[in-house]
């Protein structure tokens, strides 16, 4: 959902308007964020498999690579039942999803130019995707429908939809942005617990997307610069850092979260402070996979995203705009 807000509201910032997005320019963009790191993780994958490591060996390495390059995962997650076992590979599925949409939309929004028409197209899309996983459950008998390409859409329409409105409106009163803010962040832990997603799949998703996207409104343009106090400054340039990793942390952090487990049950099996040992460990998981994500950004994977826009045509932005 939030990288359909982001990526629409960039493409709205460097066109105008989403019918003048250029197809070559937005995949090169999208090739030069998504590919470079893509490569890299699977390249990890195949060479620690061919290395015999335990936890990442398996005996279909070539066939998870084909989906993985064809943006696939997904489906071959849901063929898999889920239980394939390496996180690695496993977190692969929701990018699939993603870069699918991201294939149809600029040629949708050349195809029908006018946002009245997008907006429209936006909203089915919408409304398929709970009437999508309703069928498929009656159909297959399976929540895997949240792992499907048009199970997954709608949270991302609700983005892209959020963007498209945000640019037009927003709420002239801080006080009202707040409150209404406050109503989206209600919204989407409401449903968390009202509606858990693997057990309410047909509705919780598409609830706590909208609330996301209540919230994005609110804030839409008023957090670009926040004036908060010098000790809370360092937590909020964190978590800023956190949002340019984003990508890095989501792909990565499958590699930690092995070594970490294996540390965590080499100590207690020779310990005797279970829960001091596993808060140390996750500390140790978050500074370490940190670490990792911010030493690929900027050592590989932001220098060959330069080059690749450079080769590919695609006019060179200020990294905080960036898809």
């Amino acid at each position: 959902m939030i990288s359909g807000y982001l990526i629409t509201s960039r493409t709205l910032m460097r066109h105008g308007t989403l019918g003048a997005a250029s197809p070559r320019e937005f995949y090169a963009m999208r090739a030069a964020r998504i590919l470079p790191c893509l490569l890299l993780s699977v390249s990890l994958l195949v060479a620690l498999n061919a290395a015999g490591v335990p936890s990442f060996t398996n005996g279909d390495i070539w066939t998870r690579v084909f989906y993985a390059l064809t943006f696939r995962s997904n489906i071959y997650h849901v063929n898999h039942g889920g239980k394939t076992g390496i996180l690695a590979w496993d977190v692969l599925w929701s990018l699939s999803v993603e870069e699918v949409f991201y294939l149809a939309f600029p040629l949708v929004c050349r195809l029908y130019k006018k946002t009245i028409y997008i907006c429209i197209m936006l909203f089915i899309i919408i409304v398929n995707g709970p009437w999508y996983r309703h069928d498929y459950y009656v159909t297959e008998g399976s929540y895997s429908c949240i792992f499907m390409y048009l199970g997954n859409f709608d949270a991302i329409a609700i983005g892209c939809l959020t963007a498209i409105v945000s640019a037009r409106h927003s709420l002239a009163s801080g006080r009202a942005a707040a409150w209404v803010a406050a109503c989206g962040v209600l919204l989407v832990f409401g449903s968390m617990i009202g509606f858990p997603i693997y057990s309410s799949f047909v509705i919780g998703p598409t609830c706590v997307a909208l609330g996301a996207g209540v919230y994005l409104f609110a804030v839409h343009g008023r957090m670009s610069r926040p004036d908060v106090p010098w000790p809370l400054r360092p937590v909020v340039a964190f978590v800023s850092s956190c949002g340019v990793l984003s990508y890095e942390l989501y792909l990565y952090h499958g590699f930690i979260v092995v070594l970490v487990l294996g540390l965590l049950n080499w100590l207690l099996i020779r310990g005797q402070w279970p829960v001091a040992m596993a808060a140390g460990c996750t500390a140790v998981f978050w500074a370490v996979t940190f670490c990792l994500s911010l030493a690929i950004h900027r050592c590989y994977a932001e220098p060959l995203g330069r080059a690749l826009r450079r080769g590919l045509g695609a006019r060179q932005i200020p990294s905080g705009a960036r898809q």
